[in-house]
């Protein structure tokens, strides 16, 4: 079962059933409105399992959870941060892509673990057939990978880079304009401790060092001219390898591709 609650999403409208604990405690009003929003959401999961537990299948079920965006740092209010990740939702940074996923299965999983492995929301459905018993019925080109070696703790996932694609824009222009976090098309690349964004409207690649610059603060493009030209390439490369959809430069007519 697939449950994507619409919370949290614009418009922030609370749940005024659920407000009065967060008056006192939270000053800012959309984040009041946020809490109480956070708050139906989870009674919402607890709903779920709850029903799980009723049935006998709760012992039966892998639960994975996990949100497809950073939170909003932008308008409507902003009700969240994402510090210390650079900016948010409709991002490129850290704060836009990078988020928590849990994964539970009494049982299975063993609780109260962590993992340090970057993963994808391309995985999911590998794992999931993996999980059912019908792996040898998972498509040879898709991009993801089986993560139960990484649930279940019995060995690790192939080496790899996770890459992002966005050949349009996110937002209008106004707010492109009054956001500069919110960039136009882009394509990002992350290998190992290195991620690479390629900002398309300006022909121009980033480099950051997440292990020891998490907020994207300092640009290594010029500085470490290996790693930005493997990065390229591999980015490059794969672009080409799955036929991925180009921004068209209306001038000319012709997809743009990333280059040095």
């Amino acid at each position: 079962m697939n449950m994507a609650h619409y919370a949290l999403h614009t418009p922030i409208q609370g749940d005024t059933t659920r407000l009065a604990p967060y008056v006192d405690t939270i000053h800012n009003r959309a984040q009041q409105a946020y809490a109480t929003m956070v708050e139906s959401m989870d009674a919402s999961l607890g709903r779920i399992l709850d029903a799980l537990e009723r049935d006998g299948q709760l012992d039966n079920t892998l639960i994975v959870f996990m949100s497809d965006n950073g939170g909003l740092a932008t308008h409507a209010g902003p009700p969240t941060t994402n510090y210390p990740l650079a900016y948010g939702k409709g991002t490129n940074r850290e704060g836009g892509i990078r988020v928590p996923m849990l994964a539970a299965w009494p049982g299975r999983i063993k609780p109260k673990t962590k993992c340090d492995v970057p993963v994808i929301a391309d995985d999911f459905m590998p794992t999931f057939l993996s999980v059912a018993g019908l792996a040898d019925q998972t498509p040879p080109l898709i991009d993801g990978v089986d993560l139960t070696p990484l649930f279940f703790r019995t060995g690790n996932i192939k080496d790899r880079a996770l890459i992002w694609h966005f050949p349009h824009y996110w937002a209008s222009k106004s707010i492109r304009d009054q956001y500069p976090g919110i960039i136009g098309p882009f394509s990002a690349i992350r290998y190992h401790r290195y991620k690479l964004i390629y900002d398309y409207d300006r022909q121009r690649a980033m480099v950051f060092d997440l292990q020891n610059d998490v907020g994207e603060t300092n640009d290594l493009m010029m500085a470490s001219a290996e790693i930005t030209t493997q990065l390229m390439k591999t980015l490059h490369e794969y672009l080409l390898q799955v036929g991925a959809p180009m921004p068209v430069d209306k001038r000319n007519g012709r997809n743009i591709y990333p280059h040095l």
